[in-house]
């Protein structure tokens, strides 16, 4: 059949009679049957047979998508930092971002080791 094959041409699923397009095509044919005699019928049972197809693939992706969301929900409250400093670290009556570079290193550093050992730096 000549048809059959620009079909699946155009619809490559068409092939595999385990597709799901294949599937509620052949389903609109039955419930249609007069569409085998019309010219083009075909085509338009895969028309039909996509926006179903198409219709239940929504329902599904809504439902992962809401189950996606829910995870990365999970994963960003469990890897958010809390309770940050602030943006500039007091060291003394000095802002370590006036401090020049290599004191300001030496500054961060000795506080990063602190926070590492549980200890509490406050210069202020």
């Amino acid at each position: 059949m000549a048809n059959l094959e620009e079909l699946q041409e155009e619809y490559p699923d068409l092939s595999d009679a385990k597709k799901p397009l294949t599937i509620a095509a052949n389903k609109v044919l039955e419930a249609l049957p007069f569409l085998r005699s019309v010219p083009d019928g075909c085509k338009y049972a895969v028309r039909i047979a996509q926006g179903d197809t198409s219709a239940s693939m929504i329902s599904e992706l809504k439902a992962e998508n809401k189950k996606l969301k829910k995870e990365l929900d999970r994963l960003d409250k469990s890897t958010r930092l809390s309770g940050s400093g602030p943006s500039r670290l007091p060291i003394g009556d000095r802002d370590i971002g006036d401090l020049p570079r290599k004191e300001g290193r030496k500054a961060l550093r000795a506080m990063a080791e602190a926070a590492d050992r549980g200890e509490i730096i406050n210069d202020e």
